[in-house]
């Protein structure tokens, strides 16, 4: 008789619990994956508080994905401010931020490095903030690579095999320039055959 009352009870709560497990997976499933453009075109809006020097690494580091990407990317350099200046959601913000911004505080405490660039896209325009007390001249470009490859939708590479790539998360590691590894990763979201790009 005991038997028969728990089971009873049991039975309700397991089938709840496998229908809360059936759904989580079922949006996994069915969330629509994010489609990327065969090209991708992008302004850079600088902010006013950004130097000649550090402008001039953001170029290059935009020369830099154009040119290894064969233009399927390519991106626009527009210091701030302009006159009738139009900034889409297809547009990034770049912003120099000191080392005491809560923003840089918190992701210092949650990291076992000091933050140097960060990309967030949570606003309606993506932002890429640049710590630049911190980035020495000589590793200025790869920062901005690096971020740039988080707008252009790559994630860290975390693996022990990926040490040596530009998406990896560790300065010291990571490779200062864009590496086939990293237009691999690339061409999986962009549909592009990663070959006519060694060249």
């Amino acid at each position: 008789m005991r038997m028969l009352r728990l089971s009873s009870i049991l039975t309700p709560i397991i089938s709840i619990i496998i229908i809360i497990l059936i759904y989580i997976n079922s949006v996994k499933v069915f969330q629509p994956e994010k489609v990327y453009p065969e090209r991708v075109h992008k302004t850079l809006f600088l902010d006013r508080y950004l130097n000649p020097d550090e402008i001039a690494f953001i170029t290059h580091a935009a020369l830099e994905w154009s040119a290894a990407t064969k233009n399927i990317v390519t991106f626009d350099v527009v210091t701030l401010p302009q006159e009738k200046v139009v900034i889409s959601d297809n547009d990034i913000m770049i912003m120099n931020i000191s080392p005491d911004h809560p923003l840089v505080l918190i992701l210092d405490d949650n990291s076992n490095y000091s933050t140097l660039g960060y990309y967030d896209e949570s606003f309606p325009v993506p932002i890429i903030y640049l710590v630049s007390d911190r980035i020495k001249n000589k590793d200025y470009v790869m920062v901005v690579l690096h971020e740039l490859g988080h707008a252009l939708g790559l994630d860290h590479n975390e693996n022990i095999w990926e040490v040596g790539t530009l998406m990896y998360p560790n300065i010291v590691l990571c490779s200062k320039h864009i590496t086939l590894y990293d237009l691999k990763k690339f061409c999986k979201l962009y549909r592009c055959d990663v070959n006519k790009l060694k060249n």
